[in-house]
């Protein structure tokens, strides 16, 4: 009887030690995945933002090779996250449409395509929005997020001189705050810098219906880098 009473504990203990490990292992993943979204996102916006602020420039050429290094990191970072992201279930289609993107991406580069290349960090910030949707809980994070997809995609439209198809983007994404605005969860959530980015898009609105690039990569600089 005691053997059996034994037996029992030790199962019942083994059983728990499991359960724990399964939800801290996915506890982990998602929080590993967090972090490696995190710093492509990072890279992204820090290609496109050193682009529009000109820090790539030197004597009125483009360091091509500087982006090439910081090209290349985004493409480091893929071999890792490509299995982290099947652990949490991401659609196959949605893990090779990211990785068409960055194949484009590192083509541009090496093309020294400045606006195919501004155009495929868009494209691929957008697939890594669609990652966070597919296992991240937090969905204000995800809706703001889209709102900084459009700041870039409006940039993306001005960079390729398609000024009407930047005027729908910017217009769209400015509703869609104006919406998140209306969301209590969301507006209690971002209270300290809601109407802040509100004026900014604004802003960011007014120069691209002014046509003018320099006044649009300023406004793009502020509005991003507060988002």
């Amino acid at each position: 009887m005691r053997r059996i009473f034994l037996s029992v504990c030790v199962c019942s203990i083994l059983l728990l030690c499991l359960t724990g490990c399964g939800k801290q292992d996915e506890k982990s993943i998602e929080d590993k995945l967090n972090s490696e979204l995190e710093y492509v996102e990072d890279l992204i916006f820090k290609i496109a933002n050193k682009y529009a602020k000109q820090e790539y420039m030197e004597e009125d050429e483009i360091k091509w090779e500087d982006i090439k290094e910081d090209v290349q990191k985004i493409n480091s970072s893929w071999s890792s996250l490509i299995l982290d992201l099947t652990d949490v279930n991401v659609a196959n289609q949605d893990i090779l449409d990211y990785s068409t993107q960055l194949n484009n991406l590192l083509i541009s580069v090496h093309n020294e395509d400045e606006q195919v290349m501004i155009n495929q960090l868009n494209e691929l910030y957008k697939k890594v929005i669609i990652f966070r949707e597919a296992y991240l809980k937090d969905r204000n994070k995800i809706e703001k997020n889209k709102v900084r997809s459009g700041v870039l995609s409006a940039f993306n439209q001005v960079n390729q001189n398609q000024w009407e198809k930047a005027k729908m983007e910017i217009n769209k994404t400015v509703e869609d705050y104006k919406n998140l605005m209306n969301d209590i969860g969301y507006a209690e959530e971002n209270k300290y810098n809601l109407n802040k980015i509100y004026v900014l898009l604004e802003e960011y609105r007014n120069a691209i219906g002014g046509l003018n690039y320099d006044l649009v990569r300023m406004k793009y600089i502020v509005t991003v880098e507060n988002l």
